[in-house]
C-alpha cells in the first residue's frame, strides 16, 4: 500500500489499542526494537541526549518516552517529528490531576489511569509484597491478571508521587445493571496513611455521576485494612459461602454524605 494509508491504518490501529504504541512505533518507523522507558532513562521534554542515530527517544509524558534502534539507517528529524505526531494520538483528553494531602502530610497526585500505564501498572504490581498481591487478586502470582490490565473494562484512578505509581483504584464493571466492583492496589510503604479512603471517594462520587446504584467490593476475611474502609464508607459486610470471603455492599445512597464530602 502506499505510504499515506499504512500512515492512516496505523494511527487508526493506535487509537483502538493504545497500550500497544511501542510496537505501533516500531511498525511506523520500520524500527528493528521499541521499548518504554522510565524516569532518567526518558530525560525530561526538550532535554538534550547524547546523539545516536540508531537511537530515537519519543516522549510521551513526563519522564515517560518510548525507544526505538534501528540498525539499517539512522533516523532523520523528519522521523522524529512524524513519531512525535503519533504519540499524541494515543494521549488521553488532558485532564488534571487532583493533589491529595496524606496523613502525614506529604502530597500524591490522584488522576485518571491512562492507556499508556500500562507498564507502570505492571511496575506498582510487582513491587508489591506478596500479602498485599494476594488480598487485591486472592493470588500472589507474579504475573498481573489479564483482566485486570489497563484495557480492562473499568473505571481506574491512578495516584502518583513525583514520578512513581503508587496506588490504583478501580471501578470495574460487572454483570448487575447499576452495580460496579470496587478494588485497591495500593503500594505496601503507602498503606495506613488515608490514600485508599481518599481514592474510594472519588470513585463513589464518580459511580453516582454515573447514575449507578450500588458498589460492591469482595475481600478475604483476613483483610482488615479493606474491612476498615468499607465499614467506614458505610458498606455492609457479609460472608459468602467460602469462610475466607467476605462481600461488602455499599448503596450509593447509603454513602451519600460521605460521596459529597471533600
Amino acid at each position: 500500500m502506499d505510504e499515506p494509508t499504512r500512515v492512516l491504518l496505523l494511527s487508526a490501529r493506535l487509537r483502538a489499542v493504545p497500550w500497544r504504541l511501542p510496537e505501533l512505533l516500531a511498525e511506523l518507523l520500520r524500527a528493528d526494537s521499541a521499548r518504554w522507558v522510565y524516569g532518567g532513562a526518558a530525560g525530561r521534554p526538550g532535554e538534550p541526549r547524547p546523539f545516536d542515530a540508531t537511537q530515537l527517544t519519543v516522549p510521551v509524558g513526563p519522564r515517560q518516552a518510548v525507544r526505538l534502534h534501528r540498525v539499517a539507517r539512522p533516523f532523520t528529524s523528519v522521523e522524529a517529528a512524524r513519531a512525535a505526531a503519533f504519540v499524541r494520538l494515543a494521549r488521553p483528553p488532558a485532564t488534571d490531576g487532583r493533589p491529595v494531602r496524606l496523613a502525614d502530610g506529604t502530597e500524591v497526585t490522584v488522576a485518571p489511569l491512562a492507556p499508556s500505564d500500562q507498564q507502570a501498572v505492571r511496575d506498582l504490581h510487582e513491587r508489591c509484597s506478596p500479602e498485599s498481591r494476594r488480598f487485591r487478586y486472592f493470588s500472589t502470582g507474579p504475573a498481573l491478571p489479564p483482566r485486570l490490565r489497563c484495557h480492562a473494562p473499568a473505571h481506574s484512578l491512578v495516584a502518583c508521587h513525583e514520578d512513581r505509581m503508587v496506588g490504583l483504584a478501580s471501578l470495574l464493571t460487572t454483570a448487575a445493571p447499576g452495580v460496579a466492583e470496587l478494588a485497591f492496589l495500593i503500594e505496601d510503604r503507602w498503606q495506613g496513611m488515608g490514600l485508599g479512603t481518599a481514592m474510594a471517594r472519588m470513585l463513589l462520587r464518580e459511580a453516582r455521576d454515573r447514575g449507578l446504584a450500588e458498589v460492591r467490593a469482595t475481600l478475604l476475611s483476613d483483610n482488615t485494612r479493606m474491612r476498615r474502609l468499607l465499614i467506614a464508607l458505610g458498606a455492609a459486610l457479609a460472608y459468602t459461602g467460602d469462610p475466607g470471603v467476605l462481600t461488602g455492599s455499599l448503596p450509593l445512597t447509603a454513602a451519600r454524605t460521605l460521596v459529597t464530602a471533600s
